[in-house]
């Protein structure tokens, strides 16, 4: 892979497109660093990333057990409602925050995967004690 593109786009775009989310999410930049070099060092999920930049929606080419990015990023989404029975819902409008945050859940479930199956079976996001599935 050229040091400078990255599955067809300049690396400088994909940085400065993670910088730009960790604005609108309130992240300290070095979110941004961190998110950037594992990204680098994965390339299903840099490729997963690079596509949600083009295109604004999940590619879903890997998985991580059965779990796609998208289905990451639906089990995110549950969590930011859980945020807004709160009263600082903050994370209700916020969509840097959920790119940044399933990303980083993708790249930490390649290396625990088993753990990443456990938390999206049992963590709902709701206030039931157990897990659900469907099935």
């Amino acid at each position: 892979m050229d040091d400078n593109m990255l599955f067809g786009v300049k690396t400088t775009e994909i940085y400065d497109y993670i910088s730009h989310l960790c604005e609108v999410a309130g992240y300290e930049i070095s979110v941004g660093h961190e998110l950037f070099a594992e990204l680098k060092k994965n390339d299903h999920a840099m490729e997963e990333f690079v596509y949600y930049y083009q295109n604004e929606k999940c590619l879903c080419k890997y998985t991580i057990g059965e779990y796609s990015i998208a289905d990451i990023m639906i089990w995110q989404m549950d969590h930011f409602r859980a945020h807004m029975d709160r009263l600082d819902n903050y994370n209700r409008y916020n969509n840097g925050s959920l790119v940044i945050c399933t990303f980083i859940t993708f790249l930490w479930g390649y290396n625990n995967p088993q753990e990443l199956a456990r938390r999206i079976s049992s963590e709902t996001g709701t206030d039931l004690s157990s897990g659900w599935t469907i099935g």
